[in-house]
């Protein structure tokens, strides 16, 4: 019984280790992220507003889930469908808003763009397709956490497009072997499985998965604009400002 028992184990470890390997070697995912929305913490004259948004949908969050997928070349990134039907339609399009819900993106390691496709009602239409990108990330190896079983290690980096600023800190393991996505994000040895935006917007990812899917597709679009252009649209027909 007890060396009957001892294979049982050995079996159950192989078994684990090929899926695991399985995983790390697939060359179609898809990783399924939660997102946690936290409160500004800078002084302006629109932080108490927004807070008071926040704190307002903060409840609804955990109906949010985004989806990555990736092939060996391409990415796409966007929200997955959600019950929204019993939310007050303020309070859905709000969550959806400050979330980044309707905005889908692509990306291929063979084009130096990428493109972000809006699906909101407001921004029906409107394609960004901008130059990608140059990530400088500081990698620290000290700082680690485990994401579903993987080991992560954290990276930074800071970056100017348009008028705005980012700023992410971010999560990947290498035992995954992907650098494309989330978002219009790359350029780290292994996929990113938590990021978090200005320190406003938190995802991790809750589940990891091979894709139906065989390929990424990404459509063709008659037309786009640049991410300044799309600025420029925001300042002259909605008033948005630099800050």
């Amino acid at each position: 019984m007890v060396k009957n028992s001892k294979y049982i184990i050995l079996f159950i470890v192989f078994c684990f280790g090929c899926l695991t390997s399985l995983v790390g070697q697939s060359k179609h995912l898809q990783i399924e992220y939660s997102l946690n929305l936290k409160l500004l913490n800078d002084v302006s004259s629109s932080t108490e507003l927004v807070n008071t948004i926040i704190k307002n949908i903060k409840p609804y969050q955990d109906r949010l889930s985004y989806v990555l997928k990736l092939d060996e070349n391409q990415s796409t990134f966007y929200g997955k469908s959600f019950l929204e039907s019993d939310l007050n339609p303020q309070v859905a399009s709000q969550l959806k808003l400050h979330s980044g819900f309707d905005e889908v993106y692509y990306q291929s390691s063979q084009d130096n763009y990428f493109i972000i496709q809006f699906t909101s009602r407001a921004f029906s239409g409107i394609v960004i397709k901008n130059k990608k990108i140059d990530f400088d990330w500081q990698i620290s190896k000290s700082n680690q956490k485990i994401i579903l079983g993987y080991k992560c290690f954290y990276a930074e980096t800071s970056f100017e497009i348009g008028r705005d600023k980012y700023y992410i800190e971010a999560w990947f393991t290498p035992e995954i072997n992907a650098n494309l996505g989330p978002k219009n994000l790359r350029g780290l040895p292994g996929v990113i499985l938590a990021f978090e935006e200005n320190n406003k917007k938190y995802f991790e990812a809750k589940e990891i998965s091979e894709s139906k899917q065989s390929r990424v597709k990404i459509p063709e679009f008659k037309s786009t604009m640049t991410y300044n252009e799309f600025t420029n649209f925001l300042i002259k027909n909605y008033g948005v400002n630099e800050d």
